[in-house]
């Protein structure tokens, strides 16, 4: 099911994107727009698939593509079908490297984490144009997020975790 969803995340991010423009502000992410998200992610696509496909860290990291309009949103579209084809086609068990200490260094990350990525990314996407598809939470995997407006008690008197606070969790 991770492909699956993958696929999904990568198709609402294109489509939304196409439908709403490459121009909105995406408020979470400082002074990013939705073309700056899509030109990331894109790279990032590309470069998870390479990481893949060789078993090695090697040759550059990501990097954000400098295209604009429709042939961004093509680039896009192109480097998440080789992402999802590359990441199907492996072996989950596989040895490959990654860049987290500590993590089994197999096929399995790159799966769980460009789902993260994707799935967030498309959802940065949506939320700059109004058009938000609920995060599914059934795969298991860690969250980081940063704190858009206070958290206070039920009865508003305290605050309990204060904006702009950076949280990390996981969720099984």
């Amino acid at each position: 099911a991770p492909i699956e969803r993958i696929t999904d995340a990568a198709t609402r991010a294109s489509r939304t994107a196409r439908e709403f423009g490459l121009d909105r502000r995406v408020a979470r992410l400082g002074r990013w727009t939705v073309r700056d998200v899509i030109a990331h992610l894109g790279g990032v696509h590309r470069w998870a698939a390479r990481v893949v496909a060789t078993a090695s860290m090697g040759g550059p990291s990501h990097t954000k593509s400098t295209l604009d309009g429709s042939d961004l949103l093509d680039w896009f579209d192109e480097g998440a079908r080789s992402l999802i084809a590359t990441l199907a086609g492996a072996d989950p068990d596989a040895s490959c490297p990654n860049f987290n200490p500590g993590s089994t260094a197999t096929a399995e990350f790159w799966i769980r984490r460009q789902l993260h990525e994707t799935v967030v990314h498309a959802w940065d996407i949506e939320a700059a144009s109004a058009a938000v598809t609920a995060i599914d939470t059934d795969v298991p995997g860690y969250v980081r997020a940063i704190v858009s407006a206070d958290v206070r008690s039920f009865d508003g008197s305290r605050v309990l975790v204060p904006r702009s606070s950076r949280l990390i969790g996981q969720y099984k």
